[in-house]
């Protein structure tokens, strides 16, 4: 995915460029998805990626200088902190809107809209679904057909999305969104925070409890069975079928391999293998797939 921010110009950064000083980019985005109207960035101490990436402007390390022999992209701006700059640039270059008004298109006989849920607009609600009292439902979020929603649940709020630079915090602007699939049921209390420059995503038929934390662009499969009490941190994956144990905890980039099972009060800090059952703290394989 990419976002659009207003023209920027590799020198105008205040930075030393390294390729075309004058190259232009009119959005932001994923290294993964970065094209030539795009400004991204690269934190890693590993140049072979950054060498195929075919971006317009790259924020990188100006550590790596010296390793840079060749690359793709149009300029690289070399920085000390390659993610505190780039989210600077976000908040100067990028406005977050909300508006408060349940569109038309929502009050449809087929769903169950309590009248004190709070729907921004740019939010689409398939049939069928049914929204509790208490529900905040922010902008980007698309809801799919005979979902069930329940009280005092944030769906697109923003996470603790951070860079810091000598101790300081600068907020990084949450650009993404949320993508729920059809026949999923999210309880009470829970927190699903919107992509920071990808979509979260929950799949059809998935069930979450109450009381649980879904970080800013987490991946959850179809059919997965989310107990009370989880936290899933930032960028965790969780493939199809899986069951999470009450009080887990899973943390940031980990993946869950397709029907895992994950025990009560676990802490995951590794990728699991594929039907396979997890416990404890760091969680461990005991064995295959409880039945």
């Amino acid at each position: 995915m990419k976002f659009r921010i207003k023209t920027l110009r590799a020198n105008d950064i205040g930075r030393e460029v390294v390729g075309v000083d004058e190259t232009t980019v009119s959005y932001v985005s994923n290294i993964n998805y970065a094209d030539r109207n795009c400004l991204t960035f690269y934190n890693l101490p590993e140049i072979e990626i950054l060498k195929e990436v075919k971006a317009g402007i790259i924020l990188v390390d100006n550590k790596l200088k010296e390793k840079i022999t060749k690359f793709k992209a149009k300029s690289l701006v070399l920085c000390e902190n390659p993610l505190y700059e780039f989210v600077k640039i976000l908040s100067d270059n990028f406005e977050d809107t909300y508006v408060s008004d349940v569109k038309e298109s929502l009050l449809d006989s087929r769903l169950k809209i309590a009248e004190n849920s709070y729907i921004e607009q740019n939010v689409s609600i398939g049939f069928k679904s049914e929204i509790y009292p208490g529900v905040y439902i922010y902008s980007n979020t698309k809801i799919g057909e005979d979902c069930r929603i329940q009280s005092s649940t944030s769906i697109g709020s923003v996470g603790l999305g951070y860079a810091i630079n000598n101790g300081t915090y600068e907020r990084f602007p949450h650009l993404g969104g949320i993508l729920i699939g059809n026949k999923v049921d999210i309880g009470s209390n829970v927190t699903v925070v919107k992509g920071v420059l990808q979509n979260t995503v929950i799949g059809d038929g998935t069930k979450i409890g109450n009381n649980v934390n879904i970080g800013h662009n987490v991946e959850i499969g179809k059919n997965c069975f989310i107990s009370s009490g989880v936290t899933i941190a930032g960028s965790a994956r969780i493939e199809d079928g899986c069951w999470i144990g009450p009080g887990v905890t899973i943390l940031n980039k980990v993946l869950i391999r397709r029907n895992t099972e994950i025990g009560i009060g676990s802490v995951v800090n590794k990728d699991t293998d594929e039907d396979s059952f997890y416990i404890g703290y760091p969680s461990r394989k005991l064995s295959n797939k409880v039945n």
